[in-house]
């Protein structure tokens, strides 16, 4: 890449975040709610297996994406975002009683996966790379399947390797390959330096 090129790429980068920890508190809550649409447009895309209550959707990326892009509080805001306008009733969650049912469990973990992923991402600064923020990655993926498949098993009375033969399996393969991609995103997009000197 030129160099020209690569150093304009991370002074607009640097503007973006230090905008971003210096914008209005209204701006703030605009981009938490904007990540929130996001996700319910990610849920919009939905593939039932005829083996398990819980569908694929592209909820995950946007989920992990929002606690990259806008930290800890804004990122795990707009998932509260979202789980709690899904709760009082606008319908971007396949029914009202989502929260209560099968699929509650991970609605939950989208929001402290998307804190997880800011927090870290936030204070550590080797978790900016692609191998760090791999491993956040899991971390984060590991709470939502966790917070998931323990509602799940709760309600269907399954057991462990029925929770995961229908809470998990079916949707590994797709959220690995979303690890690597946000993992991949994230090393080109977060800052290496701290707020306070970025580079």
């Amino acid at each position: 890449m030129d160099i020209a090129i690569l150093n304009h790429y991370k002074h607009q980068r640097n503007i973006f975040y230090q905008w971003k920890e210096e914008t209005h508190f209204f701006n703030k809550i605009s981009l938490a709610f904007l990540f929130s649409c996001l996700t319910a447009a990610g849920a919009s895309i939905k593939i039932f297996f005829p083996f398990t209550p819980v569908p694929l959707t592209l909820q995950v990326f946007f989920v992990l994406l929002g606690g990259l892009v806008l930290g800890k509080w804004y990122g795990g805001l707009a998932q509260v975002f979202y789980v709690g306008m899904g709760a009082a009733g606008v319908p971007w969650f396949t029914a009202q009683s989502a929260l209560i049912g099968v699929t509650g469990g991970y609605l939950i973990g989208f929001i402290l996966a998307a804190f997880l992923v800011g927090w870290i991402t936030d204070i550590r600064l080797q978790a900016r790379y692609f191998k760090g923020l791999l491993i956040v990655m899991f971390l984060a993926l590991g709470v939502i399947y966790a917070c998931g498949s323990f509602q799940l098993s709760m309600i269907l009375g399954t057991n462990l390797i029925d929770t995961l033969s229908l809470g998990v399996l079916p949707f590994i393969g797709k959220d690995i390959f979303t690890l690597f991609l946000l993992s991949s995103i994230g090393s080109v997009l977060l800052p290496k330096k701290s707020m306070d000197g970025y580079n």
